[in-house]
């Protein structure tokens, strides 16, 4: 045996025992796979529906996975806020931590969504928005309880929520969540915690793409919760490498002739990957799958199959399948008989064109010896499934197949699942076996493309929700950081001198900042801005304009702050900045400083862009030219 061939066997040797070694110590998948039914995919007309009706583009911003929450049509329902909130409708801050959550109760009222705190109504409208102040994990969680019997009763998320009443009267809840934190709530469920970084990747992708290819998504949700689609369960911070996974793949999703379509998956496919046209009975997707033979999911998944040994020479030591063949032999020849030994066995007769390993039927030779003592042979053929019926197997499982042995032939029950798409034992295999993610992915999709698409990490970078449009500090000694623009709102915290604001908006002349991972108010005259940031394409811009009339500038957007300049009607300013109602503005003896925006006409973008309509400028971009 020459060297070559001596280093080949020691290398499959070892991976053999790898595989064998982690299976015995091998935790089991939390979840099982996408319970796929044919029912789950039928439309109002009764057909089955694989393909959405609305192809989501590929240039689309993908950062975000809208999902519909199963409330079980509860009209009250408490979210219990731990970390920094903020109602989008009015901006009010709503602020608690782990050990004193910050309660709203919320219900339905005249056909509109109202949310308490306490005995205080915080808002009444058809829609409300409960936003993070940062969409990063660490920036806490919220909780949802008094839905019971809801799929969302007790869980955790991250992200945002939208609540809004159903026709019938009960609370509709979508949790728009950064596709990565949505992906938290799958991977974990769907793989073990502990198998290989590149079996979670794989399954990421799979979950990622099969969301967004969801048939049944509407105008204001991708998914749903419901444990036919994928059963999202939230946020549970225990998962820290099914959740880095989720990470590792931001930005990629998997295409078929460059759409969006469903990337199913499963626990094991037995062996053998499926075709959608045999598991729905339809042609669509039919062409975006292979069946493909995948002996790695079968040798790793020896805990998902039920095996029935065959011993050539000898009558067979299960006595349910000596009763099985003695039965199908009575059949035959009309008279009882006992099988004295099995000469031959097969598992034949595939059960769709192009399946090497999804049989039908068991062939069996037999010697039988009569009542009166006389022995024949004789050859069964009879529907596989009577293995199941018989009590020979007792799984769940989907598929029969066999192969021979050195003494004879065994059969195999197995595949957990419906085999389509991705299988996971097998994705844990080829990770154990060596393969990155993108193999897996391209053996189990391999008419599959892997893409690059819009989509922000949560995680990298730190993400408001909000546009910050100028950094500033707090120059007062202990100020009230408070929860709404006036001091009729209680205070969240006392900032100390020199804190750093994050300056996303005015009302009223009171700043609304992001400080310390919170977002609230701060009285204008407490408050210094030092810098605006650049916009993020790295073009400024800025605008030519006249003053209406007469008026003063501050230092901060807000007549709370102290008057910086000095302008007269008629006079021709520079606008660079938008804060909230005020204008940021330049003169060109060196002026500068924030005028309420009715004073201020805007002529025409100095820098080429082409003349506007004063009357239909609105509101610049917050994000200009540096004074």
């Amino acid at each position: 045996m020459n060297t070559i061939r001596k280093f080949s066997l020691i290398l499959a040797m070892l991976l053999l025992l790898s595989v064998l070694q982690f299976e015995l110590t091998a935790e089991e998948p939390i979840g099982d796979e996408i319970q796929v039914q044919t029912g789950d995919f039928i439309d109002e007309n009764g057909d089955i529906k694989l393909i959405s009706d609305t192809a989501r583009s590929l240039t689309d911003d993908f950062s975000y996975t809208r999902v519909l929450l199963g409330t079980n049509s509860a009209r009250n329902l408490t979210i219990s806020l731990y970390g920094a909130y903020y109602i989008a409708n009015t901006m009010r801050s709503a602020v608690g931590n782990t050990a004193s959550p910050y309660v709203l109760n919320v219900s339905v009222s005249n056909g509109s969504v109202k949310l308490m705190n306490g005995s205080t109504t915080l808002i009444t409208a058809s829609t409300v928005t409960l936003n993070r102040v940062n969409l990063n994990e660490a920036g806490g969680y919220l909780k949802l309880t008094g839905c019971t019997g809801g799929l969302a009763n007790d869980k955790c998320y991250l992200g945002n929520l939208r609540l809004s009443v159903n026709s019938d009267g009960s609370l509709r809840i979508v949790n728009i969540v950064p596709t990565a934190h949505y992906l938290y709530g799958i991977v974990p469920y769907e793989m073990t915690e502990s198998w290989l970084p590149n079996a979670l990747r794989a399954q990421a992708m799979a979950c990622k793409s099969y969301a967004f290819a969801f048939p049944y998504g509407d105008a204001d949700y991708d998914i749903t919760d419901s444990m036919n689609y994928q059963g999202y369960r939230g946020y549970n911070p225990g998962y820290e490498r099914c959740m880095q996974a989720c990470l590792d793949v931001c930005g990629e999703l998997l295409t078929f002739n460059s759409q969006i379509v469903l990337t199913f998956y499963g626990s094991t496919n037995g062996g053998e990957t499926e075709n959608p046209s045999n598991v729905f009975g339809t042609p669509a997707l039919q062409d975006a799958y292979e069946i493909k033979l995948d002996d790695l999911d079968f040798n790793f998944a020896s805990n998902r199959r039920e095996t029935l040994s065959i011993t050539y020479g000898q009558a067979p030591d299960n006595a349910k399948f000596q009763k099985l063949l003695e039965d199908e032999a009575k059949a035959l020849l009309g008279t009882s008989v006992s099988v004295v030994s099995i000469d031959r066995a097969q598992a034949t007769t595939p059960k769709f064109t192009g399946s090497s390993r999804n049989m039908t039927k068991l062939e069996v030779r037999v010697t039988v010896r009569s009542s009166g003592g006389s022995e024949s042979t004789i050859d069964l053929a009879f529907d596989i499934t009577k293995l199941k019926t018989y009590g020979i197997f007792t799984k769940s499982y989907k598929m029969y197949w066999g192969k021979r042995t050195t003494s004879g032939y065994e059969v195999y029950f197995c595949r957990y699942g419906h085999g389509l798409g991705l299988s996971q034992h097998g994705a844990q295999a080829r990770a154990l076996a060596g393969n990155d993610y993108h193999d897996i992915l391209n053996f189990y999709f391999s008419k599959f493309d892997i893409v690059k698409i819009a989509e922000r990490s949560p995680e990298r970078p730190y993400d408001y929700t909000q546009e910050v449009l100028a950094y500033g500090e707090i120059t007062g000694t202990s100020v009230n950081f408070r929860t709404g623009p006036s001091t009729n709102y209680a205070s969240i915290e006392a900032l100390p001198r020199n804190t750093h604001l994050d300056i996303i908006g005015e009302e009223n002349g009171w700043l609304r900042c992001i400080a310390n991972g919170k977002l609230g108010y701060i009285h204008g005259a407490y408050a210094d801005i030092s810098f605006f940031p650049s916009p993020e394409d790295g073009i400024f811009q800025y605008h030519s304009a006249t003053l209406v009339s007469s008026c003063n500038a501050y230092d901060v957007p807000s007549t709370y702050g102290t008057i910086s300049a000095r302008f007269l009607g008629g006079e021709r300013v520079t606008v660079r900045h938008t804060i909230g109602d005020y204008f940021y503005v330049t003169s060109s003896d060196g002026r500068k400083g924030f005028i309420i925006a009715s004073n201020v006409n805007i002529r025409f973008y100095s820098l080429g862009c082409g003349f506007e309509d004063s009357m239909n400028i609105g509101k610049v971009s917050g994000k200009l030219l540096m004074p």
